[in-house]
């Protein structure tokens, strides 16, 4: 069954790497988790470009027609299930 976890790039407060280890820390990364953004939030391709390498682009029908998920990559599972974090 796919997750939907809402991550947000803030001005001030946790940057999507410390989200995504809170996530991680948590045990929610997994293969059926998708983080989305609101589509209202704000990115900069410096934003993406930070996490991009451990996500795929989706874009999924049974989220939404207008947004776009991130689903973790094989490298980002694996470094979940030995408890390593993004640095």
């Amino acid at each position: 069954m796919t997750t939907y976890i809402k991550i947000t790039k803030y001005m001030s407060g946790a940057s999507l790497k410390e989200q995504i280890n809170e996530l991680i820390d948590a045990g929610k990364i997994d293969e059926d988790v998708r983080l989305f953004f609101a589509k209202s939030n704000s990115l900069t391709m410096r934003d993406l470009a930070s996490i991009i390498a451990y996500f795929d682009l989706v874009h999924d029908l049974d989220f939404d027609s207008e947004n776009l998920v991130l689903k973790p990559r094989g490298s980002l599972l694996r470094m979940a299930s030995n408890g390593r974090k993004l640095i």
